[in-house]
Protein backbone atom coordinates (compact mmCIF):
# COMPACT_ATOMS: atom_id res chain seq x y z
CA UNK A 1 0.00 0.00 0.00
CA UNK A 2 1.64 2.75 -0.85
CA UNK A 3 0.97 6.83 -0.91
CA UNK A 4 -1.45 6.27 -4.26
CA UNK A 5 -4.49 4.64 -2.46
CA UNK A 6 -6.86 4.15 -5.16
CA UNK A 7 -4.15 3.92 -8.30
CA UNK A 8 -4.02 0.18 -8.94
CA UNK A 9 -6.94 -0.95 -6.94
CA UNK A 10 -10.13 -1.70 -7.45
CA UNK A 11 -11.33 1.68 -5.80
CA UNK A 12 -13.50 2.75 -8.82
CA UNK A 13 -17.45 2.33 -8.26
CA UNK A 14 -20.12 3.37 -9.83
CA UNK A 15 -22.45 4.45 -7.15
CA UNK A 16 -23.98 7.92 -5.58
CA UNK A 17 -20.96 9.18 -3.03
CA UNK A 18 -21.80 7.58 -0.12
CA UNK A 19 -18.86 6.91 2.36
CA UNK A 20 -18.97 5.65 5.72
CA UNK A 21 -17.08 6.63 8.38
CA UNK A 22 -15.98 4.61 11.01
CA UNK A 23 -14.42 6.33 14.10
CA UNK A 24 -14.68 6.17 17.63
CA UNK A 25 -13.38 9.43 18.90
CA UNK A 26 -16.34 12.29 18.60
CA UNK A 27 -13.88 15.30 17.22
CA UNK A 28 -12.25 12.92 14.68
CA UNK A 29 -15.29 11.94 13.26
CA UNK A 30 -16.64 15.48 13.10
CA UNK A 31 -13.63 16.58 11.27
CA UNK A 32 -13.59 14.15 8.67
CA UNK A 33 -16.97 13.58 8.27
CA UNK A 34 -17.66 17.69 8.12
CA UNK A 35 -14.83 17.86 5.18
CA UNK A 36 -16.72 15.10 3.25
CA UNK A 37 -19.94 16.60 3.38
CA UNK A 38 -18.17 20.23 2.32
CA UNK A 39 -17.11 18.10 -0.16
CA UNK A 40 -20.46 16.37 -1.49
CA UNK A 41 -20.45 13.35 0.13
CA UNK A 42 -23.43 11.70 1.83
CA UNK A 43 -21.73 10.27 5.23
CA UNK A 44 -23.19 7.77 6.98
CA UNK A 45 -21.09 7.23 10.16
CA UNK A 46 -20.59 4.27 12.71
CA UNK A 47 -18.63 4.40 16.35
CA UNK A 48 -17.69 0.50 16.43
CA UNK A 49 -16.93 -2.51 14.37
CA UNK A 50 -20.21 -3.89 14.90
CA UNK A 51 -21.90 -1.63 13.24
CA UNK A 52 -19.76 -0.64 10.56
CA UNK A 53 -20.33 -4.28 9.55
CA UNK A 54 -24.18 -3.85 9.98
CA UNK A 55 -24.38 -0.62 8.28
CA UNK A 56 -21.89 -1.61 5.36
CA UNK A 57 -24.31 -4.20 4.54
CA UNK A 58 -27.74 -2.45 4.95
CA UNK A 59 -26.62 1.17 3.69
CA UNK A 60 -23.68 -0.43 0.94
CA UNK A 61 -21.61 3.21 0.68
CA UNK A 62 -19.22 3.33 -2.35
CA UNK A 63 -16.75 3.64 0.49
CA UNK A 64 -15.05 2.98 4.18
CA UNK A 65 -13.25 5.03 5.93
CA UNK A 66 -12.01 2.73 8.93
CA UNK A 67 -10.30 3.64 11.95
CA UNK A 68 -8.38 0.85 12.72
CA UNK A 69 -8.06 1.50 16.78
CA UNK A 70 -12.20 0.89 17.89
CA UNK A 71 -13.66 -0.61 20.81
CA UNK A 72 -14.32 -4.37 21.58
CA UNK A 73 -13.14 -5.18 17.84
CA UNK A 74 -10.75 -3.42 16.49
CA UNK A 75 -11.14 -2.06 12.39
CA UNK A 76 -8.87 -4.82 11.28
CA UNK A 77 -11.79 -7.47 12.11
CA UNK A 78 -14.79 -5.20 10.84
CA UNK A 79 -12.43 -5.10 7.36
CA UNK A 80 -12.32 -8.94 7.96
CA UNK A 81 -15.80 -8.96 8.22
CA UNK A 82 -16.79 -6.31 5.54
CA UNK A 83 -14.30 -8.49 2.72
CA UNK A 84 -15.65 -11.50 3.72
CA UNK A 85 -19.17 -11.07 2.86
CA UNK A 86 -19.93 -11.16 -0.69
CA UNK A 87 -22.50 -7.91 -0.63
CA UNK A 88 -20.13 -6.24 0.60
CA UNK A 89 -16.58 -7.70 -0.37
CA UNK A 90 -16.35 -4.98 -3.45
CA UNK A 91 -16.89 -2.28 -1.19
CA UNK A 92 -13.77 -0.50 -1.16
CA UNK A 93 -12.23 0.20 2.40
CA UNK A 94 -9.65 2.39 3.43
CA UNK A 95 -7.82 2.72 7.26
CA UNK A 96 -7.65 6.01 8.47
CA UNK A 97 -5.17 5.87 11.21
CA UNK A 98 -2.91 7.00 13.55
CA UNK A 99 -0.82 4.06 13.49
CA UNK A 100 1.79 4.58 10.10
CA UNK A 101 3.96 1.30 11.10
CA UNK A 102 4.64 -0.58 8.51
CA UNK A 103 3.24 -3.76 10.13
CA UNK A 104 0.19 -2.09 10.67
CA UNK A 105 -0.17 -1.27 6.79
CA UNK A 106 0.66 -4.82 6.32
CA UNK A 107 -1.53 -6.05 8.24
CA UNK A 108 -4.58 -3.82 6.83
CA UNK A 109 -3.63 -5.21 3.40
CA UNK A 110 -3.52 -8.61 5.05
CA UNK A 111 -7.30 -8.12 5.97
CA UNK A 112 -8.31 -7.02 2.81
CA UNK A 113 -7.89 -2.90 2.88
CA UNK A 114 -7.63 -1.38 -0.27
CA UNK A 115 -5.41 1.41 1.03
CA UNK A 116 -3.81 3.04 3.98
CA UNK A 117 -3.94 6.35 5.42
CA UNK A 118 -2.12 8.18 8.16
CA UNK A 119 -3.49 10.62 10.72
CA UNK A 120 -3.07 13.43 10.38
CA UNK A 121 -4.05 14.50 7.23
CA UNK A 122 -4.86 17.26 5.09
CA UNK A 123 -8.67 17.92 4.42
CA UNK A 124 -7.54 18.91 0.71
CA UNK A 125 -5.74 15.34 0.97
CA UNK A 126 -8.35 13.33 2.19
CA UNK A 127 -10.76 14.68 -0.31
CA UNK A 128 -8.69 14.22 -3.49
CA UNK A 129 -8.23 10.51 -1.83
CA UNK A 130 -11.60 9.82 -1.53
CA UNK A 131 -12.62 11.29 -5.14
CA UNK A 132 -10.62 9.18 -7.03
CA UNK A 133 -11.89 5.88 -4.84
CA UNK A 134 -15.26 7.25 -6.69
CA UNK A 135 -13.97 8.44 -10.78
Amino acid sequence: MDGSVCSGMTCKIETERRVLVVEDDAPSMRVVSDALRFHGYVVIEATDAEEAVRLAKTEMPGLVLMDIMLGEQDGYTACSRIKSRPETSGIPVLMLTALGFDLNKKLARDVGADGYIVKPIAIDTLADTVAACFE
